[in-house]
C-alpha cells in the first residue's frame, strides 16, 4: 500500500472515505465511514482505519466474503488511488 503524502489529511472518526474491493466488475468503490484510527509514528505515516463500509442492496453478493450490509473492518491500510483491500479520499469535485 502506498504511503500519504505529508500534507495529506489523516483520518478522523466519522469522515467519509472510499472503500475498494475486487468484486464481480473487477475494481469497486463503496463509501465508508471511518469508525477508528491507527496513526503511525511520526516517521511511519502509514494511516490505517477501522471502516463500516455500506453496500448497496444489489451489491451484497459481490463477493461471498462481502455478504452482509454494511461490513466493518478493522486497520484497513490508505492508498494514493483505487487498491483492492484499502481506502482513499474522495476525488473533490
Amino acid at each position: 500500500m502506498s504511503k500519504p503524502e505529508a500534507t495529506a489529511p489523516r483520518p478522523t472518526i466519522g469522515r467519509i472515505v472510499h472503500f475498494h474491493f475486487d468484486g464481480r466488475r473487477g475494481l469497486e468503490t463503496r463509501a465508508a465511514i471511518v469508525t477508528s484510527t491507527w496513526d503511525g509514528t511520526p516517521h511511519e505515516v502509514e494511516q490505517r482505519a477501522g471502516l463500516t463500509v455500506f453496500f448497496a442492496g444489489a451489491d451484497h453478493d459481490a463477493r461471498s466474503d462481502l455478504a452482509e450490509l454494511p461490513i466493518n473492518l478493522d486497520a484497513v491500510p490508505y492508498a494514493d488511488g483505487p487498491t483492492s483491500g484499502a481506502w482513499t479520499w474522495p476525488p473533490r469535485v
